[in-house]
């Protein structure tokens, strides 16, 4: 377990550097590259370029962190995998932001506009990861959005075996996402993976080896 928290840690702190050499050289705008891997990779493997290779991602558990070290909370929009008015909001706030992200990228490639999306992009959910638990921006970036529509078909992930399961719920807690939930009238739990970020802290908090990653 500890081996994949190490490695995880290695991955996104490489990403983060080569980010911050892009944007050193002017050439942020080419992380496009790195995004479009990960989407065409998110057909096969779900998220993992939002557990693994996002400068968001890593900056963000760099927050969740730091907060869990002071003591302080953020807010936390609850339950946002079950509650039908928490669905229509974070649905409407993802289409928005879609679409801003597209006009953008839009008024630079066709208009010349000067302005760097995608470091703006990761200002804006850093800022927005100050205020709320990280699992809010996970929910409404216009890039994790998108996967959530491309990961629906990967046939590798995440998954719980109901046999070993007890229904503890540290894997829920441990969720950034809040990937995991209980079906109705259900004590075990199951994962979403269309929000799933193949991130591992499911794995890491489960004691019955209930969770492992392999073909569906």
């Amino acid at each position: 377990m500890m081996k994949v928290g190490i490695l995880r840690t290695v991955a996104q702190v490489f990403f983060l550097a080569a980010f911050v050499f892009l944007i050193a050289q002017g050439s942020v705008q080419a992380w496009i590259l790195f995004l479009g891997l990960g989407l065409l990779l998110s057909f096969l493997i779900g998220r993992g370029y939002c557990g693994w290779v996002c400068p968001m991602g890593v900056l963000m558990r760099a927050q969740t962190w730091f907060y869990q070290k002071i003591g302080k909370t953020r807010i936390r929009i609850s339950r946002l995998k079950e509650d039908s008015r928490s669905k229509i909001v974070i649905t409407g706030l993802r289409f928005l932001m879609v679409a801003a992200f597209i006009a953008a990228m839009v008024a630079v490639r066709g208009l010349g506009v000067q302005i760097n999306v995608i470091l703006y992009l990761v200002i804006v959910g850093v800022f927005v990861s100050f205020l709320f638990y990280e699992d809010f921006w996970h929910r409404i970036c216009p890039h994790g959005a998108v996967m959530a529509v491309t990961a629906r078909p990967a046939i590798w992930g995440i998954k719980v075996d109901e046999a070993k399961c007890t229904g503890c719920g540290r894997c829920e807690k441990a969720c950034p996402s809040q990937a995991i939930y209980r079906p109705d009238n259900h004590k075990k739990r199951a994962i979403n993976n269309k929000e799933c970020l193949v991130c591992f802290e499911c794995y890491k908090a489960c004691r019955e080896e209930a969770i492992s990653y392999g073909k569906f």
